[in-house]
């Protein structure tokens, strides 16, 4: 709740006995209530969670964008001692509450590379800043390592340590994950049908600590905050960036699911937050690989999971500021700058009691063989925009990147889309070369035109469709020009629909 003491706002008595947490301005400043505590500034905190696309990972520029902060004052992070610790996370070494001292503001490692959570945290203070909102006081960590499976990243150590898969499998929930230690690693299970079903391939050479320096900085910053004589914000921000390592993982949606759960029972009960979190998860959906099963996971849990949001979307984010000619792996630090702000954005739109505004589909029909396809969530008019593919002279998809899979995830050559158009400010028409012969899903995003057709690799070209409606980038005077300009555009997000 937001109170304008300058206006002449009251605080009411029976909020603060609710233990709700209240936002009061104060000559400009944000201060918070909770209980019957006195006026006290509000930290909000953001974590950033996941593998290497979370911590800015690149193959070729060892550089960063946001090197120096836009905001001192109000976009912080902890102080651990070390550069790379400051801007990346403590990655595969166990946090040291020891060795922090207090908060510094968030910059980029020069050296390293341009990680996400300068530009999530830029993008959400200069969006209150334009809209003459007070600035919050902001604090950003990073708790990801690159490589990373979802189960080495949300397992609780040492809590789901056993000494064999045996005990592993009698201790453990049907669908959780455990591991176990020997000379040759460390191995990762997740019991599915009563069995130790291996999550990742072979041992993995570090200990998870991951999970536990996640529900540990967090303490952290919860304890430096009180030593400030300042209140942590009970709205606290999970970013999840993540999937490159699961393509094969196909309980992925209720393990982010589970994860979720964790991180939200463990902060009420390791903070003084308590019942009073409000947990906002924020879910980057990454570009995927053949049939897009885990970006369709992540678009699915944003839209079906309770205070749980789609962020960013990383295919055109990749086909156009990539590594290695645009289809790498990774991110260039401008893509990383972009991706951060993307986030911010959406986490902006939550903090104002929205939701982020994407395409996504509202209804579909087919009539005479014509499937008619209507959106929703857009701030504007759905438009046609290949210019990230002509920039980097990409192949563009044909009919904005629609296609036609059986629902046993193989392409549907017969029928196939003939001709597509926009008719509506939310609507297009696809018209089919003859009707469907065999159950089949509609996907958007998922196609067969590879980004380097003289290349083997399996990532596909996403679509063309997006909100005419655009976002400043506010990095934009911090980097070099590209083609994007000083906005950065909402290309819809992959998804699916069931025809028949």
């Amino acid at each position: 709740m937001f109170i304008d003491l300058n206006k002449g706002e009251n605080v009411s008595n029976n909020l603060i006995k609710s233990g709700m947490s209240i936002s009061v301005l104060v000559c400009g400043l944000l201060f918070g209530l909770r209980s019957n505590a006195q006026l006290k500034e509000v930290v909000t905190l953001v974590i950033t969670h996941g593998q290497s696309l979370s911590i800015g990972v690149s193959n070729t520029s060892f550089s960063a964008v946001s090197s120096q902060s836009e905001f001192p004052n109000n976009a912080l992070t902890l102080n651990s001692n070390n550069v790379q610790k400051n801007s990346i996370g403590w990655t595969f070494a166990l946090f040291n509450p020891s060795s922090v001292n207090g908060f510094m503001p968030l910059t980029q490692n020069f050296s390293f590379n341009e990680s996400p959570g300068s530009g999530i945290l830029s993008a959400i203070l200069n969006l209150h800043q334009v809209n003459n909102l007070p600035l919050p006081k902001m604090v950003h960590i990073n708790t990801g390592h690159g490589g990373r499976s979802i189960v080495e990243l949300m397992v609780r150590r040492p809590q789901d340590l056993y000494a064999t898969t045996a005990d592993g499998l009698l201790n453990t929930s049907e669908g959780l994950p455990f591991y176990t230690k020997d000379s040759a690693g460390y191995h990762f299970y997740v019991k599915t049908n009563g069995v130790a079903a291996p999550a990742i391939t072979g041992g993995a050479p570090t200990d998870p600590v991951y999970y536990q320096n996640l529900i540990e900085e967090v303490k952290k910053v919860e304890q430096i905050a009180i030593a400030n004589n300042q209140i942590l914000d009970n709205h606290v921000y999970l970013v999840w960036i993540q999937g490159q390592s699961d393509a094969s993982t196909s309980n992925y949606k209720f393990l982010m699911n589970e994860l979720f759960n964790r991180v939200e029972s463990d902060l009420k009960s390791s903070t003084s937050l308590g019942a009073n979190l409000n947990l906002q998860v924020f879910v980057s959906q990454l570009r995927g690989v053949s049939n897009k099963d885990r970006a369709i996971d992540q678009f699915d849990i944003a839209n079906q999971r309770p205070n749980t949001y789609l962020a960013a979307q990383e295919s055109w984010i990749s086909n156009g500021l990539g590594t290695s000619g645009g289809y790498g792996t990774h991110l260039a630090k401008l893509g990383y700058r972009v991706l951060g702000e993307q986030i911010g954005n959406s986490i902006f739109e939550v903090m104002q009691s929205g939701k982020p505004a994407f395409a996504k589909i509202k209804n579909v029909t087919i009539v005479n063989n014509k499937i008619t396809v209507q959106f929703e969530g857009l701030r504007g008019s759905i438009v046609d925009d290949p210019s990230v593919h002509v920039a980097m002279k990409f192949p563009i998809p044909p009919h904005f990147g629609f296609g036609l899979y059986s629902t046993a995830g193989k392409l549907v050559s017969t029928p196939y889309i003939a001709s597509s158009q926009i008719t509506a400010p939310d609507q297009l028409e696809l018209t089919l070369s003859g009707p469907l012969k065999v159950s089949t899903y509609l996907y958007l995003g998922r196609n067969q035109t590879r980004i380097d057709p003289a290349s083997s690799s399996s990532l596909h070209s996403g679509t063309t469709l997006r909100d005419s409606v655009q976002d400043d980038f506010y990095g934009y005077s911090l980097s070099a020009p590209t083609f994007i300009g000083n906005k950065i555009p909402r290309f819809a997000p992959i998804q699916r629909w069931r025809l028949n």
